[in-house]
């Protein structure tokens, strides 16, 4: 029996951060990836089950953050 140890490679275990390094938050959650404040402080700490959910969650905020609003004043074209 081979008793020498197993090389296993960590990034197979590791969920990517979504973080683009534009850090900034805005009412809670970066501008950048998606997170909210909590979810990047406590990303060391998380499952990959978590991360993934994390990363789903911000993915969806990050679409919401990014459509223009319908009626607001800072689109281009709007009159009053």
């Amino acid at each position: 029996m081979d008793k020498r140890p197993q090389i296993v490679s960590l990034d197979m275990f590791q969920s990517d951060s979504p973080c683009v390094s534009l850090c900034k938050l805005e009412e809670g959650v970066c501008v950048g990836c998606g997170r909210t404040g909590r979810d990047v402080g406590s990303w060391q700490v998380l499952s990959d089950k978590e991360k993934a959910m994390v990363n789903q969650a911000a993915k969806a905020r990050l679409s919401l953050i990014s459509r223009p609003v319908a009626n607001s004043e800072n689109q281009i074209g709007h009159s009053k």
